[in-house]
């Protein structure tokens, strides 16, 4: 039983989530062979302030970018 953990950032709303649950589980069924009903998939959702890239968490990196268009100093 293949066990899929996927970690995305917050704000999808439950239909592309189902989208992403449906194709995941068609790709795992393709290339291993498993049967789609034993396909499980864990959808975890991380907040802008809970997930860094390059050192810099989401959250600071969107005020950021929030400010260079509006010409502001980011908080």
């Amino acid at each position: 039983m293949p066990v899929l953990n996927i970690t995305i950032m917050a704000g999808r709303d439950e239909g592309q989530k189902q989208l992403l649950a449906s194709a995941l589980t068609d790709a795992v069924h393709a290339t291993l062979g498993s049967p789609k009903a034993e396909v499980r998939i864990f959808i975890n959702e991380v907040t802008p302030d809970n997930f860094s890239a390059g050192g810099m968490l989401k959250s600071v990196s969107a005020r950021a970018s929030a400010a260079d268009k509006t010409g502001e100093r980011p908080n």
